[in-house]
């Protein structure tokens, strides 16, 4: 009979504790979706610790493309009427934990900026219907970003989305200036400083339109500027006068002519 090993014993017990400590993390994050609160979004951020990922920024805009998507009101939008504002194009799934442990990130930062120019577009590439993403956020007390459905996922496989979570960052003018893949710190100082430099534009765009539309409004109309033709006239003289004066003039004595002859006419048949 050989006799009885202690350290194998203690190796076998430490990779009992990994393996339970391992199914503990995978159940968690599994079950996201169905049972989690605030508290337990904080748990998942200690257990695993993931690597904040940084903001791409591209040299040159890209367009996005004008496909539609469901509002919580059951109403179909797109990109462009958001156009003014500032946004965060959040691709996200119920059942991708990382995503649900950023929600209340994302939440805090709309809360923080308000919406006049910037909005944060929750947009779900799952399975869960509207109803239940309604009743999903009002469960984890989201009461700043709105829950948004890409059916059939059309809008993130036409941006090319392939993982979750992933971001697009578009201007005011509806295009996307950047992109980050992965689990984020939204409220970080580098990240507000970002955000805040693009609001700021758009309102600087905002209010130069503002003032260009009040002052085509405000131009007075002139008459003289109307554009001017040569006529010849009867007596042989060239003379240049308002389109406008010189139509009204030749259809007044057209009409003159022929009350005159209309007037003859009478007179002859009596």
């Amino acid at each position: 009979m050989k006799p009885f090993n202690i350290r194998k014993s203690e190796k076998i017990r430490k990779k009992a504790l990994y393996s339970a400590f391992f199914l503990i993390v995978f159940v968690i994050l599994g079950t996201t979706a169905v049972s989690a609160s605030p508290s337990d979004n904080n748990l998942i951020k200690k257990i695993i610790r993931p690597q904040h990922k940084e903001l791409n920024i591209y040299l040159e805009p890209h367009s996005v493309p004008k496909i539609k998507f469901k509002h919580s009101r059951g109403n179909d939008v797109s990109i462009d009427d958001f156009k003014g504002k500032v946004l965060i194009l959040n691709f996200w799934s119920t059942s991708c934990g990382l995503c649900v442990a950023e929600l209340p990130d994302l939440d805090k930062l709309q809360k923080s900026f308000g919406h006049a120019k910037f909005e944060v577009i929750s947009l779900s590439t799952g399975a869960d219907s509207l109803p239940n993403l309604r009743q999903y956020f009002l469960k984890k007390r989201l009461k700043n970003i709105d829950v948004y459905l890409d059916k059939n996922k059309a809008l993130s496989k036409s941006v090319g989305v392939f993982g979750l979570p992933t971001a697009l960052l578009i201007n005011s003018k509806g295009q996307e200036i950047g992109r980050v893949k992965g689990f984020v710190d939204w409220n970080s100082f580098k990240m507000k400083s970002i955000i805040s430099e693009l609001i700021k534009e758009a309102r600087i765009e905002s209010e130069e339109k503002d003032k260009n539309n009040k002052a085509n409004s405000k131009m007075p109309f002139n008459r003289w500027a109307l554009p001017m033709l040569n006529v010849l006239p009867a007596g042989g003289e060239l003379h240049s006068e308002p389109s406008v004066s010189i139509l009204m003039n030749q259809s007044l004595k057209q009409s003159n002519i022929v009350s005159q002859t209309l007037v003859k006419n009478k007179k002859a048949l009596y």
